[in-house]
């Protein structure tokens, strides 16, 4: 079960990573079912019991209970000649034994279609719907989960349409994007509708092979953010962002692959009276197969991004380090640790959230593997309400055609 989300990443492609990642080390591989008309079908489980020690990140008065995870899900896939088509729908289903107040029932269904007409011109258009929530004690509720008798739900839609010109070996290509996004809170309305907006998404990259596995790139990106409803206040949260992004990317056949960029945004509010963001941002996601057995990641980010709940915006810093290890064909080990440092502009406050995963998993055949781990979280704010230390022991069964 996946606990962390890269910024800037589809929820269609981190599905399917989670799902289907395989390590050539253990030579577990998918094997999904093809019709006569080239159609792959391919189920999968997800299966996880776990305790929580404080189901509702609270600083005191914790809640503890077991708890069952279920994700199932189907992904369908056509390649007619140079095209491609997804389809993907999971579910997620989790029963609190002893915090029923926590139970919930999620769903998502991405869409994806890629279009290659030529060697120099290809295009792309998905779709993601999300209907999930956040957790009591978390986003919205963050500090006060035990005021409330039920998970905050929401719903995501996002569209992205995709326009590629150049090779892909070519010395310098262009990529185009052009994408829409909206969050719709589903319940507790008398303090969700102030979070609900829409979105458009701009952006454009010139990637310049430097190499037979690397290109520089240079990206311009530009967001524009519309809330349904004034909050409180009576101050628009509305802005526009703007992105200028200098950096490199690794071809996912080289040792490193990932992306690293570095450069500038500015976070311009519509109110003259909130406070705008101008600095240094960055967006780093790599990882390097050491060895056919070990590979570490590392991920980082920096960005102003908007407050669930008080403040202008959050000047937020992201860190992550990840190791897997496989010690024998089958078994193999998973540590990491995350830092996020959230400080306030508009609001005194700042938070200090660490944690660290250690994880063991068991190849038991091609298509099914077991696992077990614990994970410690403990987040350290300026404001008391908003301190919780939490510890969470998970087994678990991922099986796939």
């Amino acid at each position: 079960m996946k606990s962390l989300q890269l910024n800037g990443v589809s929820l269609l492609s981190l599905s399917l990573a989670a799902s289907f990642s395989v390590s050539a080390y253990a030579e577990v591989t998918a094997n999904p079912y093809v019709t006569e008309n080239g159609i792959e079908i391919l189920p999968f489980v997800e299966a996880e019991l776990k305790h929580d020690d404080n189901v509702i990140n609270a600083s005191s008065n914790e809640k503890s209970s077991w708890a069952s995870v279920i994700e199932p899900g189907l992904m369908v896939k056509l390649n007619p000649g140079s095209h491609e088509y997804v389809f993907l729908y999971r579910l997620s289903q989790g029963n609190y034994f002893s915090s029923h107040n926590d139970d919930y029932t999620d769903h998502y269904v991405g869409m994806k279609a890629d279009w290659q007409f030529t060697d120099r011109h290809r295009a792309g258009l998905s779709y993601d719907f999300n209907a999930t929530h956040e957790d009591r004690g978390t986003g919205i509720s963050d500090g006060a989960g035990n005021l409330l008798d039920e998970v905050i739900r929401y719903r995501t839609n996002y569209v992205d349409a995709s326009y590629g010109f150049g090779g892909m070996q070519a010395t310098g290509r262009f990529k185009f994007n052009l994408g829409y996004f909206d969050q719709r809170y589903t319940n507790y309305r008398n303090i969700t509708q102030y979070r609900d907006y829409d979105e458009m998404r701009y952006g454009g990259t010139f990637y310049y092979r430097v190499a037979p596995k690397t290109s520089l790139l240079f990206e311009l990106l530009k967001n524009d953010k519309r809330y349904d409803v004034l909050d409180v206040s009576g101050v628009t949260r509305d802005s526009d962002d703007y992105y200028a992004y200098v950096g490199a990317t690794w071809d996912t056949t080289a040792t490193v692959t990932g992306i690293a960029k570095v450069g500038y945004q500015n976070k311009d509010f519509k109110a003259s009276s909130r406070d705008n963001f101008e600095g240094f941002s960055w967006d780093v996601g790599l990882t390097w197969q050491a060895k056919e057995h070990s590979k570490f990641e590392v991920g980082t980010r920096h960005r102003a991004k908007d407050p669930d709940q008080g403040g202008d915006y959050i000047e937020e810093s992201f860190y992550r380090a990840a190791w897997n290890h496989y010690w024998l064909e089958r078994l193999s080990s998973d540590i990491s640790w995350t830092y996020v440092r959230d400080d306030y502009t508009g609001s005194p406050r700042r938070d200090d959230t660490d944690e660290f995963a250690f994880g063991l998993n068991y190849d038991l055949r091609r298509w099914v593997n077991l696992g077990l781990g614990y994970r410690i979280t403990n987040k350290d704010s300026n404001q008391d309400n908003l301190d919780y230390d939490k510890n969470v022991f998970f087994i678990s069964v991922n099986m796939v055609m």
